[in-house]
């Protein structure tokens, strides 16, 4: 795998594992603030671009090929930074990017039964990668 895309992948990894605040509303105007990590990763195979990661106690297979992390970072980072700002530079704006993608599609769409996600046009397709669209 070229080495930006797997920088790419690999903080990507790092971001998903990263601390998330979670606020519970407990009634009367009190709230829990408790801190843990947004997900885990089972398996991680950064050179076949596979990332096996655990979102609230349900596992997703991730396939990330090379050529759509490459299109990640030529076409869509440049544009994702400006969503956080020029200081940030272009890789780290395009994992933040490929984490809120990740997020948006395990919680908006049903999984599929093999458990595989896959990263094609920009959107993580709940498909084994053999299944999903090549189209660009």
């Amino acid at each position: 795998m070229d080495a930006r895309a797997e920088r790419l992948l690999r903080r990507l990894v790092e971001i998903e594992t990263g601390e998330a605040v979670i606020t519970t509303y407990l009634g009367g105007g009190r709230t829990a603030t408790e801190r843990r990590p947004h997900a885990t990763v089972a398996e991680f195979l950064p050179e076949r671009g596979v990332v096996v990661i655990e979102h609230d106690g349900v596992a997703a297979r991730l396939q990330l090929d090379e050529a759509e992390l490459l299109h990640v970072l030529t076409e869509v980072a440049g544009d994702a930074s400006e969503v956080w700002g020029r200081e940030v530079p272009d890789d780290e704006a395009a994992a933040r990017l490929l984490s809120v993608w990740l997020d948006e599609c395990l919680a908006t769409r049903e999984p599929h039964p093999s458990g595989w996600w896959t990263l094609r046009n920009c959107w993580f397709h709940p498909l084994p990668p053999w299944e999903a669209p090549r189209d660009r």
